[in-house]
């Protein structure tokens, strides 16, 4: 194992700093926003995947901010060193750069699906205290004392699920869940296809309905009850459900078959 020490700030700390000052300015806490946000999700259910800026769009922002603030504070802080004789004194320009959040999860649903999907070796715990904003600006990933390693077999099992979610394939789903030990009362499709796409992709209004996790699963268990599942793809469960965790933090939502469908189908052509 090869340790390298990386000096940089926690995500959940980062997005927390930020958030505090936000709530500020509506005269609030950061708790009291998180708890709005937990009432929001119990009483509309996970909000729908980002559809926003574009990390790049985002990134000429922070750099138009961060060029105004370099151009305009240096000529204030000479003219506050002649008015500093009167009493007076002229503010300098603040603003506060914000997160990119889409280029964070970019970068972290790139890495983890090549983790997954391409070397079968992933972190199983990538949640936000485990994921450093370094001082250049770079993502350190740390604290890999979860690291599942899946067989091949495993592996080609994983990018099929994720291309037959990219493609709607709900009877290719069947085929796999039933191939790799999913055992339930009838066997229906939908459900499959549904509680898959909750576990491996999003948990959206698209899959959801409006309806918080809780709820969701059991109107799927009623439909149809499940007595055995799927063991192979619990690890990059996990991973995905932490990933969308960190998403859902930035108020960036994501679709993971979105990031992975491409990697996974690229994969499975390499067997061919």
């Amino acid at each position: 194992m090869v340790m390298e020490f990386l000096e940089g700030k926690k995500l959940y700390d980062a997005v927390k700093e930020c958030g505090e000052k936000y709530a500020s300015k509506q005269g609030k806490t950061f708790k009291d926003l998180e708890r709005e946000m937990r009432l929001n999700i119990i009483k509309h259910g996970m909000p729908a995947k980002y559809e926003g800026p574009s990390a790049r769009q985002i990134e000429m922002y922070r750099k138009l901010l961060m060029l105004r603030s370099f151009s305009l504070n240096p000529p204030l802080r000479a003219l506050n060193k002649i008015l500093g004789r009167f009493g007076r004194k002229i503010e300098l320009f603040e603003m506060d750069i914000p997160i990119n959040n889409a280029r964070i999860m970019d970068v972290l649903m790139k890495v983890h699906g090549h983790q997954v999907l391409v070397n079968g070796n992933f972190n199983g715990d990538p949640h936000a205290g485990n994921v450093l904003i370094l001082r250049d600006g770079r993502l350190g990933l740390i604290d890999y004392g979860q690291v599942k390693v899946l067989t091949e077999r495993e592996r080609r099992h994983v990018c099929n699920v994720i291309v037959a979610l990219a493609d709607r394939d709900k009877k290719r789903l069947k085929e796999l869940a039933i191939e790799f030990g999913y055992k339930s009362k009838c066997l229906d499709e939908d459900v499959i296809y549904n509680m898959t796409k909750f576990a491996l992709d999003t948990d959206g209004p698209e899959v959801c309905g409006g309806r918080n996790i809780q709820q969701f699963m059991d109107e799927q268990y009623r439909k149809d009850p499940w007595t055995s599942t799927d063991p192979s793809i619990i690890m990059p469960i996990r991973t995905a459900f932490m990933l969308r965790g960190i998403g859902l933090m930035l108020n960036h939502p994501i679709s993971v078959v979105d990031y992975w469908g491409p990697v996974a189908r690229k994969e499975l052509q390499k067997v061919k």
